[in-house]
């Protein structure tokens, strides 16, 4: 079993593509090729903390893109997921604004938006999404989200090997 973080997926969002210069000609190309990606990486029985900005459109839509992908999904709700009973009956496997996990012997701080002023005594690394293309790491906070880890799920060791 593997762990694995990502956010920002934003499916059945078009609007995305151009906003941060995603490349794919249309949303269905989008959606298509993440599904896939994901799948390809992660497997049935593995856990990812998805932290936030899921899926957009008609309820639905949630419940159809968690049902394509592999793993138990926990989701950190970002700015755009809808409340915490909807996105559970959406099938997550749980649904927090924020958490504090220990995986591998490192305290991670896990949220949709960067936060200031985190306990560094406390907390070895805060992985977050919301802030999409424009940077991947910025000292122990470690953006997780798809436009800037190749549109698919990343590894805790892969997220700790991102250069400044």
């Amino acid at each position: 079993m593997t762990t694995w973080f990502t956010s920002d997926t934003h499916f059945s969002h078009a609007n995305i593509i151009e906003f941060c210069g995603r490349p794919f000609a249309n949303v269905e190309e989008m959606d298509r090729e993440m599904v896939a990606r994901w799948n390809a990486r992660v497997q049935p029985g593995d856990t990812v903390y998805h932290l936030g900005d899921f899926a957009f459109g008609p309820f639905e839509n949630i419940g159809k893109f968690r049902g394509l992908l592999n793993g138990e999904i926990v989701l950190v709700r970002g700015n755009h997921d809808r409340s915490e009973k909807r996105m559970r009956e959406a099938g997550f496997a749980s649904v927090t604004s924020a958490s504090v996990v220990w995986i591998q012997g490192s305290a991670l701080f896990l949220s949709h938006k960067p936060a200031v002023d985190l306990p560094t005594e406390t907390i070895d690394f805060h992985f977050h999404g919301h802030v999409h293309e424009r940077y991947k790491r910025r000292g122990n906070q470690i953006n997780v989200g798809v436009d800037v880890r190749g549109f698919a799920p990343a590894t805790l060791e892969e997220l700790l090997a991102t250069p400044e």
